[in-house]
């Protein structure tokens, strides 16, 4: 391999401080790093670059500074015109990240390929901090206030399923306890008597008894509601009720003559009514004729 010329290297590094930032820009989402990875390998390549140095590990920085950066042509640029070219490279990979990402290689010497390489160390999945992040962040999964047991068992399932993918095989006998630390109390009974039946539950089995055990306790706390509604309204109710009658103190009955209760109260006129022994129309009749001389009398 030859080495390329100083006209080799300004061409590169104009078209190097021409290249777009990516969009959208890597936010530290695990799922989006490859895609954003593979979107600044191929800009390398647009413009003549080998990315070889994101793919060899940790000592790549060192050997590139040595031996120079490849180019897509076969030349090899010198380490002694590297730094600028490595410098436009940074500000590039910078321009295309925010975040947590954009943070991290902010703490680092302006170094394209170093801070390529940080980002694939943290964020590849096979990568070793990768793997411990996710561990941690199962290990010490919490129940949000607005989780639901849908919502808080795909959380764990996604991070068990990234675990794997990344090649590592998070002991399953772990996430039951994982999980009944996390959840809230009322599900505490549940996850006893499911590890007491299986000290191993799938992801899929805990999912089960969790939904099962939530639909109870939702349809519990409706009737609780109900319960509770139905009560408020009894107790809003008027404790009396109004009367076709004056008070007992102020009323003579208009049959019997006896005071303290009406004509519609009276238990003589209605055992009388009973047997036949009055006709009802009658007594409306005479009881109306003594109203009207009553008050004509007055």
């Amino acid at each position: 391999m030859t080495n390329a010329t100083a006209s080799d290297l300004q061409q590169v590094m104009a078209l190097v401080a021409r290249l777009p930032p990516s969009n959208p820009l890597f936010d530290g989402e695990d799922k989006k790093f490859l895609g954003w990875i593979l979107s600044i390998e191929a800009k390398l390549l647009s413009v003549g670059i080998e990315p070889c140095f994101l793919s060899t590990g940790s000592t790549v920085a060192t050997e590139a500074d040595a031996d120079g950066i490849k180019l897509t042509s076969g030349k090899i640029l010198p380490a002694s015109g590297l730094r600028q070219l490595d410098a436009s490279i940074f500000a590039m990979v910078a321009q295309s990240l925010s975040g947590v990402p954009l943070v991290t290689i902010g703490r680092l010497e302006r170094s394209g390929i170093k801070a390529l390489q940080a980002l694939q160390e943290r964020y590849a999945p096979s990568s070793t901090e990768h793997i411990n992040r996710l561990k941690a962040d199962l290990r010490n999964i919490k129940w949000d206030r607005q989780d639901n047991v849908e919502s808080f068992m795909l959380r764990v399932a996604t991070l068990h399923s990234q675990l794997a993918a990344s090649g590592f095989d998070f002991p399953e006998a772990d996430i039951g306890n994982i999980v009944q630390a996390a959840l809230p109390d009322r599900f505490d009974v549940c996850m006893r008597f499911l590890l007491r039946a299986d000290q191993h539950p799938s992801i899929a089995k805990i999912t089960s008894e969790l939904l099962e055990e939530e639909r109870l306790h939702n349809h519990r706390k409706q009737r609780q509601e109900v319960v509770v509604e139905s009560a408020m309204a009894v107790s809003e109710r008027p404790m009396h009720t109004k009367t076709c009658c004056p008070p007992r103190g102020k009323v003579t009955c208009a049959f019997c003559n006896i005071a303290g209760h009406c004509a519609q109260r009276c238990y003589k006129l209605a055992n009388a009514k009973k047997h036949g022994l009055i006709d009802p129309a009658d007594i409306v009749h005479n009881l109306r004729s003594h109203a009207k001389r009553t008050i004509s009398s007055k």
